[in-house]
């Protein structure tokens, strides 16, 4: 064969994968990107309602904690934090306000370790105790 024909077919080639390979690398990025998005959505929800202070923020906190075994379950840290904190919940011989004094503990961890997994180091666990703490006592006032 010619160096002519080679050409020919490796640009035949192109004409007909290249399209394809570009509409299949697309879908791939996009689907990266909503992942992503999702993500940071729960980690917002989560910072928002981490202490909630009536029925609606204790929906949104409890509805994005049932959503991070789907969206994070790549992050074993994650999960595990995540299973600690409903260990605590069913934890026997302490009643309601007690377990969900030990539970809200573990919602600063679950923070801290998703801002970890989506890249946002700064976010250190003793600042989110930080804002955890002011929040508590805002509760408290109210």
């Amino acid at each position: 064969m010619s160096e002519w024909n080679w050409v020919a077919i490796v640009n035949f080639l192109a004409i007909l994968f290249g399209p394809i390979i570009a509409i299949f690398l697309s879908k791939y990025l996009d689907n990266k990107r909503n992942e992503r998005e999702e993500k940071r959505q729960i980690l917002t929800n989560l910072m928002a309602c981490r202490a909630p202070t009536d029925e609606h923020r204790s929906r949104i906190l409890v509805d994005n904690l049932n959503l991070i075994p789907i969206y994070f379950s790549k992050d074993k840290k994650v999960l595990k934090i995540l299973e600690d904190y409903i260990d605590k919940g069913k934890q026997k011989g302490l009643d309601f306000d007690s377990r969900k004094s030990t539970q809200e503990n573990y919602i600063p961890k679950i923070i801290g370790q998703i801002a970890i997994c989506l890249g946002y180091k700064e976010i250190k666990n003793s600042e989110i105790d930080l804002m955890n703490n002011c929040l508590q006592v805002v509760k408290q006032n109210k």
